[in-house]
């Protein structure tokens, strides 16, 4: 039954409802073309276009409305770079955010009246809102995270949940420690050692770390600074110590994916009787 059904010229006051049949009259339309909408509770609204000839009744011919199945949208995250990260080897491209507070905008049809936003699929103790073109939220923590919308009509029917992915990075790598390992005993000679790092980053994680055999420049007993090269993080990884006997010692620094450096840490050994020194 589509008694009652709205068909309308948008913009304009023309509004009539139809019969049971669909059949509708709309009077008093000056001539031009127009294009008119037809919309019934839980059904998909309808456009078609007619063209209004002066002195004279218009046909609009045969239009049908389907069933809603409810609202479509998306939702995307603002102001994020695309970083490629390398997991297991395999690259893969992520959206990053440098701040905990975001903003995500939402795109629908025009069936959207309402939308709940949260960060969990479950959408816990979240109510239903105006539908609106963008929403803003504040995460506790850095880290792999996602966003989700879903949409309802005015009818109650609701859209599937949509979402997207993103990673807050707003702090650098932690590097706690450097450790020169076992495995250097084995070989007196070999100038080569394999190093142990205790690092952590939640964001985007380690990309890269630097070693070197001397510090560049030291603010009191901290050494601040060293020369080096960036190499692909490992861990352990291996390092040339400098030729000759006596104490040895290594400084490390690491960075993320956003080339945000962690502090320096180091590590010695008495390379003439192969006795670890210290670590600091």
């Amino acid at each position: 039954d589509l008694t009652g059904t709205d068909v309308y010229i948008p913009g304009t006051s023309y509004i009539v409802k139809t019969a049971a049949d669909g059949s509708f009259i709309m009077n008093g339309v000056p001539p031009g073309d127009y294009t008119l909408r037809a919309e019934h509770t839980g059904f998909v609204h309808t456009d078609f276009d007619l063209t209004v000839v002066e002195d004279s009744t218009t046909a609009s011919g045969k239009h049908y409305l389907s069933i809603s199945d409810g609202p479509e949208g998306t939702i995307n995250i603002v102001g994020a770079q695309s970083i490629s990260i390398t997991q297991g080897g395999f690259p893969t491209v992520y959206s990053v955010v440098t701040s905990r507070s975001v903003v995500v905008t939402m795109t629908y049809d025009s069936n959207t009246a309402l939308m709940k936003v949260a960060d969990e699929s479950a959408f816990l103790n979240k109510q239903w809102i105006t539908a609106a073109n963008s929403y803003s939220f504040t995460f506790s923590s850095d880290g792999i995270k996602r966003m989700f919308v879903k949409f309802s009509d005015l009818n109650g029917l609701e859209s599937s949940p949509y979402y997207v992915d993103f990673i807050v990075d707003t702090e650098g790598p932690v590097l706690t420690s450097a450790t020169i390992l076992n495995g250097w005993e084995i070989v007196s000679n070999n100038l080569q050692i394999p190093i142990s790092v205790e690092t952590e980053d939640t964001g985007t994680g380690i990309k890269e770390i630097m070693f070197s055999n001397a510090c560049a420049t030291f603010t009191g007993d901290v050494c601040t600074s060293i020369s080096g090269s960036w190499v692909e993080f490992s861990n352990p990884a291996l390092w040339d110590l400098t030729s000759g006997d006596g104490v040895k010692t290594v400084y490390v620094k690491v960075r993320d994916y956003m080339n945000r450096e962690s502090s320096i840490v180091s590590d010695s050994i008495n390379k003439s009787n192969y006795t670890q020194i210290y670590a600091s």
